[in-house]
C-alpha cells in the first residue's frame, strides 16, 4: 500500500475550492502556484526565486525552522488541514509537490 507523504488532519477536500469545479489535476496545480507564491513573496521576501514543485524546501537549507513556522501556519489556514510535526523532521514533506499531496490528501 503506497503512504501519503504526511499525516494531515484533514476535512474533506473538494476540487471546486481551487479547482472552481475542476478536475483534482486543476486542484493541484492552484495549490502548487499558491504555494509557491506564498514562499516566495511571504518567507523568502524574493518574488524572484527560482522554485518548482520538485525544489527541496528543507533538506536543502533554503528553508529554515522559522521558515518552516510561517509555512504551517500558512498550510493550516490556507487549506484547513492539520499538519504532524514529524512528517517534516523526517522530510518526507520536503517540496511543493509533497505538501500539494498531502494538502490534497492524494499520493500522485
Amino acid at each position: 500500500m503506497a503512504r501519503t507523504p504526511c499525516r494531515a488532519r484533514r476535512r474533506h477536500y473538494t476540487t471546486e475550492e481551487h479547482g472552481r469545479g475542476g478536475t483534482l489535476s486543476d486542484a493541484r496545480q492552484a495549490i502548487r502556484s499558491e504555494l509557491i507564491r506564498y514562499l516566495r513573496d511571504e518567507v523568502l521576501h524574493d518574488p524572484d526565486e527560482t522554485l518548482d514543485p520538485s525544489t527541496p524546501l528543507l533538506t536543502s537549507g533554503l528553508l529554515d525552522s522559522f521558515n518552516l513556522v510561517q509555512l504551517v501556519m500558512f498550510v493550516e489556514d490556507r487549506f484547513a488541514v492539520r499538519l504532524d510535526d514529524a512528517e517534516f523532521e523526517h522530510a518526507r514533506v520536503d517540496t511543493v509537490e509533497q505538501l500539494t499531496q498531502c494538502i490534497v490528501g492524494t499520493d500522485g
